[in-house]
């Protein structure tokens, strides 16, 4: 792969920093919000906030920067 190019391995861009690729914090900031808005009109689904944790723990485990992004906004 080329030096200025995103170098993805098993969907992880590891260039300088490891960390989730754009798309997929765009995903998960998407998640986030329509768990939000659903938490707001009375449908909390304790099973998918589970899910959201864990993903952001994986995120956390990868870069903590970008993970204290995703769980400022889930609380």
């Amino acid at each position: 792969m080329r030096r200025g190019g995103r170098q993805l391995v098993t969907g992880v861009t590891v260039n300088h920093t490891l960390g989730l690729s754009r798309r997929e914090r765009r995903r998960l900031r998407a998640e986030i919000h329509r768990f939000r808005r659903d938490t707001a009109a009375g449908k909390a689904d304790p099973a998918r906030e589970r899910r959201l944790r864990g993903k952001i723990a994986y995120v956390r485990m990868l870069n903590s920067r970008q993970a204290e992004v995703s769980e400022r906004k889930l609380v």
